[in-house]
């Protein structure tokens, strides 16, 4: 009996189809926190774009009021863009804002303009504050998880290596030491860069939904090089995870060379074959160069183009929200809306740009883990199929 109910733990433990699991509930209540915290962050973001897109609005109808008392209503219409800038969406040069206007509505029109900034400004700082303690909780939850999961990771890859028979080592090619040293490349990659690029994601997604609320007929119009900048983001992703698991193929190598000379190192000296030793590890690197040219390369030319698509993409919202007003096509559109629908349009470019080295990170520590996580799980079954097989001796 008390065979048998080892045989059926070592089964279940060393169970060939499961899934490699390195953390416990601390490390998961940790991830769920820091994932709500990158959602806050987003939200709080979006926020921030709605209010300045009001503050702008104030600015510009406290100027159109200003102007439009100051002139006769004729020429305050000829110098104007014609386009509605009240929040209220009322006529830019209405008959109350002749010059007869008095002095004391002046006074209450330039008390209310004050407050509604003050407000707006009061709100603004709120915004960043919370921001600011969401991003400090997010970068902490976020950091402890990965470095807690790496720490596990290692560990379980020093008994793999320990589980391991002699006579793998003599007949397979691989590198402890690179496993060992990627270790560090994952950390980074699971660690706040992929808070990063969660709280990206989240935003992009988030920004895109309320600029449809907030007026869909512009957004339509705006998000025309959205499709490429996502095209332009699984590009870089393809192209930088190909590049990065040839670099570590090549160090690979370069680290087997290494080894085999360090337990040989007697040979080597006795056969005075330090040179051409040097030459053949040399030889294992001498790629590297290029792959970090080019992932150099497919990252600039990426910054670039979607520096293109933000510059186009201000440039056509602006455009597009004076024409659709002025052409009377949607008389409705004020200047608010036409701020925050640009602006969060932008903002999302902008935020796959910043996003471009976490994305790398991230996609780097994917490819680095595959390898160590294929050796942990080979160890584990080659130790269940041995204890498996001493079982049935008895």
């Amino acid at each position: 009996m008390d065979k048998k109910r080892l045989k059926n733990s070592t089964r279940i433990h060393f169970l060939p189809g499961e899934k490699l699991s390195f953390g416990n509930i601390g490390d998961y209540v940790m991830i769920i926190l820091g994932v709500l915290a990158a959602a806050i962050y987003a939200i709080g973001h979006m926020f921030f774009v709605l209010l300045f897109g009001q503050v702008v609005s104030l600015f510009v109808s406290r100027m159109t009021n200003l102007q439009c008392n100051n002139q006769n209503l004729t020429l305050c219409i000829s110098n104007t863009t014609g386009f509605n800038s009240t929040i209220s969406n009322t006529s830019l040069c209405s008959a109350g804002n002749q010059t007869n206007t008095n002095t004391a509505n002046s006074q209450d029109s330039t008390d209310s303009f004050h407050n509604d900034v003050h407000a707006k400004v009061i709100l603004l700082v709120v915004v960043g504050l919370i921001q600011l303690v969401v991003c400090y909780f997010q970068y902490i939850f976020f950091e402890l998880a990965s470095t807690r999961l790496t720490n596990r990771i290692r560990i379980d890859l020093f008994k793999a290596t320990l589980s391991r028979n002699v006579s793998y080592f003599d007949t397979t090619k691989i590198s402890i030491n690179n496993l060992f040293d990627n270790l560090a490349i994952v950390q980074s990659g699971i660690g706040w860069t992929s808070s990063a690029v969660l709280s990206g994601a989240i935003f992009v997604v988030a920004g895109l939904i309320l600029a449809f609320i907030t007026d869909w007929t512009l957004t339509l119009i705006v998000i025309a090089s959205e499709p490429l900048s996502v095209g332009a983001a699984f590009m870089l992703s393809k192209l930088t995870a190909q590049t990065t698991i040839s670099e570590m193929k090549s160090y690979g190598h370069a680290g087997q060379v290494a080894e085999e000379v360090l337990t040989t190192f007697r040979t080597v000296t006795a056969f005075n074959a330090q040179n051409s030793e040097q030459i053949r590890y040399a030889s294992k690197l001498k790629n590297n160069t290029k792959y970090a040219l080019r992932k150099g390369f497919m990252y600039g030319c990426y910054v670039g183009i979607l520096s293109i698509f933000t510059y186009w993409t201000t440039a056509l919202g602006f455009l597009a929200g004076i024409w659709l007003q002025t052409t009377g096509l949607h008389p409705t559109l004020d200047i608010s809306q036409i701020v925050v629908v640009v602006t969060l349009v932008t903002e999302g470019i902008q935020f796959l740009g910043y996003l471009a080295p976490s994305m790398k990170t991230f996609l780097d520590a994917c490819a680095v883990a595959w390898p160590i996580l294929q050796y942990i799980e080979e160890a584990e079954v080659s130790i269940y199929t041995v204890v498996a097989d001493d079982l049935t001796i008895f």
